[in-house]
């Protein structure tokens, strides 16, 4: 008995094989048959962007990529059902890089980067800002950079709140931070405090340089020997501050 149900038990796993290769083969057909690809063109008769639709559920699906009007690439990014999923890139018209960052379920999720359009002497390009998510929301250290290279903001974000900035300004170092306080016998919630500092740089030390001879000086008739006063320095503006409100929110002003 078992040598005739042998072939039996075999030609049954064939033939189920068979049928879920089909159906996925169908499957394939099915979805293949639901995508088309959608292409834009401006008035001049460029190209304006270009990608794969899903018929069925009327959405985006796949890498998509828009141009500007002179041809060159603007943008590249990835869809999943409709949503941004995936690596995405921007770029400037000159073709250097403008924004690299990721996405998943349609949320800004992990490093994203954001650039000036220049380059330094060796050819690399300035940085802008240097920002992480989780979820759609900033979190951890967030870095801002000026058109340098230097580094002009820091700040620290816990799920999308910025609990601590700090700003280095041509006067001095402006900081800011939340602090937040436990309930008290007044108060039974929590509640935020801000405290804010201004660090100035320190004055730079005088040095006198010291003459080896004696110089000698002639006075010229008819010109005035005085020196002229040097022009007042304009106060650079501050910042924009975090306040607290008395409901418990944050603004910047």
């Amino acid at each position: 008995m078992q040598q005739r149900d042998f072939p039996v038990q075999q030609m049954r796993t064939c033939l189920q094989g068979m049928l879920l290769l089909i159906g996925l083969w169908i499957c394939g057909a099915e979805q293949a048959a639901a995508q088309k690809h959608y292409v834009d063109y401006y008035a001049n008769g460029r190209l304006c962007e270009e990608g794969t639709m899903d018929t069925v559920n009327d959405c985006k699906v796949g890498e998509w990529k828009r141009y500007y009007k002179t041809g060159e690439l603007r943008e590249v990014e990835h869809y999943q059902h409709g949503r941004l999923e995936g690596e995405m890139k921007s770029y400037f018209e000159s073709g250097r890089l403008f924004f690299h960052g990721f996405y998943a379920a349609g949320k800004q999720h992990g490093q994203q980067l954001t650039y000036f359009d220049k380059v330094n002497a060796k050819g690399k390009q300035y940085l802008y800002k240097r920002e992480y998510y989780q979820d759609g929301l900033r979190e951890g250290m967030q870095y801002e950079y000026d058109g340098k290279g230097r580094l002009y903001n820091k700040a620290r974000y816990e799920a999308g709140q910025c609990v601590a900035d700090t700003t280095f300004e041509v006067d001095g170092i402006y900081t800011t931070a939340l602090r937040r306080l436990a309930p008290t016998n007044d108060r039974s919630e929590w509640r935020w405090v801000c405290d804010e500092h201004f660090y100035p740089y320190p004055a730079p030390a005088s040095v006198r340089s010291i003459a080896k001879g004696k110089r000698k000086t002639t006075k010229r008739q008819g010109l005035s020997t005085a020196k002229p006063k040097p022009a007042p320095q304009q106060a650079a503006p501050r910042p924009k501050r975090m306040k607290v409100n008395p409901d418990g929110s944050v603004i910047m002003e």
